[in-house]
């Protein structure tokens, strides 16, 4: 099979949305932490292994979609958030545990669903959809016949 060979302004894209979604999971897992009582300061930083946030980070994601009222990764075999958040605090008894599936599959979704930079732009996930062919073309039609040339 022969690699896709995309564009640099499109890797550079994915790339910084990579960022962005990192930025908003560190900043969401860190608040759920507090809330819960577990806060650490960079010089007193928790034992907790890093599959362990990133586990957590995966599931607050999820936890934050249905929150805004997505559901398009029940329909792709994920757990809810809920689901996912339990999961990853039981993961803390198993020191085999390994989240990467559910990790890649929220990463996947969001590259797939949202757009690159909702969170950076509008500080939200903006969902996207596919088009109505139809629709789409009608609306293309409308546009067009409201701005030719007179």
């Amino acid at each position: 099979m022969a690699a896709i060979q995309l564009p640099s302004s499109v890797v550079r894209n994915i790339i910084t949305a990579l960022v962005d979604d990192a930025t908003s999971d560190a900043i969401r897992v860190r608040a759920y932490l507090d809330v819960l009582g577990f806060g650490a300061v960079p010089e007193n930083p928790p034992p907790w292994l890093a599959r362990f946030l990133l586990h957590i980070a995966a599931a607050l994601r999820l936890r934050s979609w249905e929150l805004q009222g997505f559901c398009f990764h029940r329909e792709a075999g994920l757990p809810d958030g809920r689901q996912a958040i339990r999961d990853a605090f039981r993961s803390l008894r198993n020191p085999d545990a390994d989240p990467t599936e559910l990790e890649i599959a929220v990463m996947r979704l969001s590259l797939q669903r949202f757009a690159w930079s909702g969170q950076r732009e509008l500080g939200a996930d903006i969902a996207l959809d596919e088009p109505d062919e139809e629709a789409l073309l009608e609306a293309l039609a409308d546009f067009m016949w409201a701005h030719r040339p007179r």
